[in-house]
């Protein structure tokens, strides 16, 4: 795992990156305040595969658009704790995402225009 670690003013916040193949995107949920959230489910190619959930509110919910099942990808998150009525929650949120690239330089999956241009095409053909 790579940790990024950003400084602003006095602060300091670790950012996280977990890379894997993306299991699930999630519809977006919105309240009537505006507040709008989108869960994400990715599973690690490690050793011990795990499906990890990553949420992304606000603006962030329509940088999964881009994605679809099935695709390889890296997500940069922090993590969000917080107390509610004597419980503890913690949360990972999302904060960017992005297609994985191997070694090469070249893509490894397959996005979801090119998919979508596939699908297209084998719509158009006819098989006789």
């Amino acid at each position: 795992m790579i940790v990024w670690w950003s400084v602003k003013l006095i602060t300091c916040k670790m950012h996280f990156v977990l890379d894997g193949v993306i299991l699930e995107i999630g519809e977006t949920v919105k309240w009537d305040s505006g507040f709008k959230k989108r869960e994400l489910i990715v599973k690690t190619e490690d050793e011990n595969p795990q499906d990890i959930k990553i949420e992304f509110i606000g603006e962030s919910c329509d940088k999964l658009d881009l994605f679809i099942n099935g695709e390889l990808v890296m997500v940069a998150f922090t993590i969000i704790g917080n107390q509610y009525q004597g419980k503890y929650y913690t949360n990972l949120r999302g904060i960017a995402i992005g297609e994985r690239v191997i070694e090469n330089g070249t893509k490894k999956g397959k996005s979801k225009i090119n998919k979508e241009k596939k699908l297209v095409k084998s719509e158009d053909d006819l098989n006789f």
